[in-house]
């Protein structure tokens, strides 16, 4: 019910009526719901008094429980394996009296030991009647490489190319998704390294398992 009115809000306004002569127009209608009962399910008579119509008139108004109608479905997500997935604590509810709300979701327990798409059973914490049984999908991925170190390396000008490569180290310090540290070998393209000429280069390296790959600060 719409604040600071009535239940009367939840019915017609206006009727159809027409007259004598055939002519049809709107009228409004006042309604008597002294025995309308909005919280409380079940069959209820109401009286309808319909503007230059003198009789009164009974409408049975049936009042259903307020229930989920809807539950909108979470997004997937993915886990690396033997971490702890990051599920969502609420999902969208529509109920049957049009309203929408975020509703917290007690989901079941989850086994991110082994890879694959896994089908995730929840249920709804809410009192309210309706279907309260929601799913998500989660994928459990491998362990990666989600960042490397960046190097910094000083060379006097003059250097030779032996040196360049003697300065850049054969391993990286490399991050895991899992939060573990490893020391991954690196190949670096030093084709664009002169080291006759002073500047600040930028030595890209490959890493196994790893697509952005790192990069080495040289100043000569």
């Amino acid at each position: 019910v719409p604040a600071g009115q009535t239940a009367a809000a939840l019915l017609p306004g206006t009727a159809e009526v027409e007259d004598f002569e055939g002519n049809k127009s709107e009228a409004g209608i006042s309604w008597d719901i002294t025995n309308l009962d909005i919280e409380t399910p079940g069959t209820y008579t109401v009286t309808a008094k319909v503007g230059g119509y003198s009789t009164p008139i009974e409408v049975t108004v049936t009042v259903i429980a307020n229930e989920i109608k809807s539950i909108t479905q979470p997004e997937a997500v993915e886990v690396v394996q033997g971490m702890t997935a990051e599920l969502p604590k609420k999902v969208k509810v529509l109920y049957t009296n049009t309203r929408e709300e975020e509703v917290a979701v007690t989901w079941d327990s989850l086994d991110t030991g082994t890879l694959g798409e896994k089908t995730l059973n929840g249920t709804l914490d809410t009192e309210l009647g309706g279907d309260k049984n929601v799913s998500i999908t989660v994928t459990v991925i491998e362990n990666y490489i989600s960042s490397v170190g960046k190097i910094y390396c000083d060379l006097d000008i003059g250097s030779s190319m032996d040196d360049v490569n003697g300065a850049l180290p054969e391993k990286v310090a490399a991050t895991w998704a899992n939060g573990t540290s490893t020391e991954e070998s690196v190949t670096w393209n030093t084709e664009g390294v002169d080291p006759s000429t002073a500047k600040e280069y930028i030595v890209p390296g490959t890493v196994d398992g790893f697509t952005a790959g790192a990069e080495a600060v040289l100043n000569i």
